[in-house]
């Protein structure tokens, strides 16, 4: 995972710079909306659908995404492999610590196959703590000071 600012310097704004920002104050358009002159809704007779009318089945979620070069990432986790389909993986501490966050949608992390091909995913925060062994952490620590 790297820290990337590269979703920071998007435009902020979108069309014609120079057109006026649309107003969408109905109550200062109620004198021209004229809505005596608005037809009334109402239900037509019930009909059977024709088959033409029904709606085509969705086209299959895309499974990957577009590549994304790993190596220009600092941080990267390895995934256990699991079974096709959606999979639950907790964030470990390291995650959590060198992410942008939560608080930000966890602009920079991303799932990787071996292809190097994004996977998608959704972030949902848990309601339990997270609990860590704090003897591990250590011996962790220790293991990156020394280069072991």
């Amino acid at each position: 995972m790297k820290l990337s600012t590269a979703w920071t310097q998007r435009p902020k704004r979108y069309g014609n710079a120079i057109l006026t920002a649309p107003r969408y104050d109905l109550e200062a358009a109620r004198s021209q909306i004229g809505i005596q002159a608005v037809a009334d809704a109402r239900w037509g007779d019930a009909r059977p659908r024709a088959e033409s009318e029904n709606a085509a089945a969705a086209p299959p979620l895309p499974t990957v995404g577009a590549s994304v070069d790993s190596g220009l990432f600092k941080y990267i986790r390895t995934v256990p492999p699991g079974s096709a389909g959606l999979v639950a993986l907790g964030l470990d501490a390291g995650v959590l610590a060198h992410s942008a966050g939560i608080r930000l949608g966890f602009p920079d992390l991303r799932v990787v196959d071996g292809s190097d091909r994004q996977i998608p995913y959704i972030v949902e925060q848990a309601s339990e703590p997270l609990s860590l062994d704090v003897s591990q952490l250590v011996a962790q620590a220790a293991g990156f000071i020394t280069g072991g």
